[in-house]
C-alpha cells in the first residue's frame, strides 16, 4: 500500500514541477514576444504578391525567420486526457500561435538588419520533426515553423 502512495507522490511532485516550469517559461516567452513585437511594429507586413513599382525601387531580398518547438511533456499529458473527451487542444493551439509569432519576430529582425521596413509576400511553412519509430507508432518530437517573405530594400542613399 505504501508503494502505491509513494508512486503517486513521486508522480504528483514531478507533474507539479513540470507544470511550474512550463508556466514559468510560457510567461517569459510571452513577455519577450510582447516586447519584440512592440519594438518591430514599424515594419509593415503584407501577403500581397505584387508590389507597386516605386516601392521596389531599391531592390528586394528573400528573408526568413525560423523556430523549432519541441513537444512539451505536460502538454502531451493534457492532450492525451483531452483525446478521451474530444475538443480543441488549447495548449497546442497556444504553442503553435507562439511559434508563428516568434518566427515573424525573427523575420522582422532580419529585415531590420537589412535596413528595410517592408515585407511583402509573407508565407509560413511547417514541418513535423519525427522521432524514431517505436513499434507501430511514430511520435512527433516537435515542429519547425518558418516564416519567409520578400524584404523591399530602400533605394541607394535613402534610409528606410
Amino acid at each position: 500500500m505504501s508503494g502505491i502512495f509513494l508512486t503517486g507522490a513521486v508522480f504528483a511532485v514531478c507533474f507539479g514541477t513540470g507544470f511550474f516550469c512550463f508556466r514559468l517559461t510560457e510567461t517569459k516567452r510571452e513577455e519577450y514576444l510582447k516586447k519584440m513585437e512592440a519594438e518591430l511594429a514599424d515594419i509593415a507586413v503584407t501577403d500581397l504578391k505584387n508590389v507597386p513599382e516605386p516601392a521596389a525601387a531599391g531592390g528586394a531580398q528573400l528573408v526568413t525567420g525560423c523556430v523549432a518547438v519541441a513537444n512539451n511533456y505536460f502538454l502531451g499529458v493534457c492532450a492525451s486526457i483531452r483525446n478521451l473527451f474530444g475538443g480543441e487542444m488549447h495548449g497546442y493551439t497556444r504553442l503553435c500561435t507562439d511559434a508563428r509569432r516568434m518566427a515573424l519576430v525573427r523575420l522582422k529582425l532580419e529585415v531590420r538588419a537589412l535596413g528595410s521596413r517592408c515585407i511583402c509576400c509573407l508565407r509560413y511553412e511547417t514541418t513535423v520533426i519525427q522521432m524514431e519509430q517505436q513499434g507501430n507508432k511514430r511520435s512527433a518530437a516537435g515542429v519547425e515553423l518558418m516564416a519567409y517573405g520578400t524584404a523591399l530594400l530602400p533605394p541607394e542613399g535613402k534610409n528606410a
